[in-house]
């Protein structure tokens, strides 16, 4: 099971308020993991990953690492890799 939709920085408001129904959704739903595709230190997918309810939290490297469970340092271009490294560590930790 898990949350459809789409969001936009319009439905977060001033001081962190969340507006958007997908967005309140996606932060009230208790994922077993979540994988932040973020390739980049985004300050919005920061903190829709901190405010999170998933009971695992996985992202690249490039994010501020104390935000994720389990960080992958690969090359923020190779995704592939990424997935690659991503399934075996979920198969070790028996998240898989």
């Amino acid at each position: 099971d898990y949350a459809e939709g789409e969001f936009t920085i319009k439905d977060i408001g001033y001081f962190g308020k969340k507006k958007g129904n997908v967005l309140i959704d996606i932060l009230n739903k208790e994922f077993d993991v979540l994988i932040t595709y973020n390739r980049e230190d985004d300050e919005v997918l920061n903190l829709i990953t901190l405010e999170s309810k998933s009971k695992f939290k996985v992202g690249f490297s490039v994010q501020d690492q104390r935000l994720n469970d389990l960080v992958i340092d690969i090359k923020t271009k190779d995704i592939s890799a990424f997935n690659n490294e991503l399934i075996k560590y979920l198969k070790i930790l028996n998240k898989l």
